[in-house]
């Protein structure tokens, strides 16, 4: 599997599923300990977050690098992480210790996606999947960001609920037998 097919899937798949296509989606791949988007789909807000392909964030408070990174043990979580240091903070919410951050992947990995609430930015919420390739790898991350007054609990479950649903089917496409 090639970084390309990912990109064309997600592509593919976010137009024809018309999942949320009101807001802007990003695909997401981790390099290290950040999370680098490469692919995004434009959403018909005439007002949204925009996220340009290749900017790269640090994956421990985005919602895209959270979701991949809860595909990890935890062991290689802590390897990936200098135990003596803090995680750089981008915001007053955002997790900058390894305890809290493998707590809060557990929960990923529990509940299926991935939560950046205020993290990242102030007044933003983001939701994020991870997509598996056939031998069941996080291989990449779909996610969506929303301001965060207007998301309702009930708005949140949809969009998860969206945000699983592509990921499951461009982890099918990549040949993923088990999405969970």
């Amino acid at each position: 599997m090639t970084q390309t097919d990912l990109h064309a899937e997600f592509d593919r798949l976010a137009r024809e599923l018309a999942v949320l296509p009101e807001e802007t989606l990003v695909l997401g791949v981790r390099d290290g300990t950040d999370v680098v988007y490469i692919g995004r789909r434009i959403g018909s807000r005439p007002v949204g977050v925009s996220y340009q392909v290749g900017l790269r964030m640090p994956a421990h408070c985005t919602a895209s690098g959270k979701a991949l990174l809860s595909c990890l043990p935890p062991d290689t979580v802590r390897e990936l992480y200098d135990p003596g240091l803090s995680l750089e903070a981008l915001t007053p919410q955002t997790i900058t210790n390894i305890s809290d951050l493998l707590e809060d992947l557990r929960i990923v990995e529990t509940r299926g996606y991935a939560v950046d609430d205020e993290e990242t930015a102030p007044g933003m919420m983001c939701v994020g999947t991870p997509v598996r390739d056939q031998a069941g790898r996080g291989v990449g991350a779909v996610a969506v960001s929303m301001v965060k007054a207007a998301t309702t609990n009930d708005r949140l479950s949809v969009v998860a609920g969206e945000m699983r649903r592509l990921a499951d089917n461009i982890s099918t496409a990549l040949g993923a037998t088990s999405l969970r």
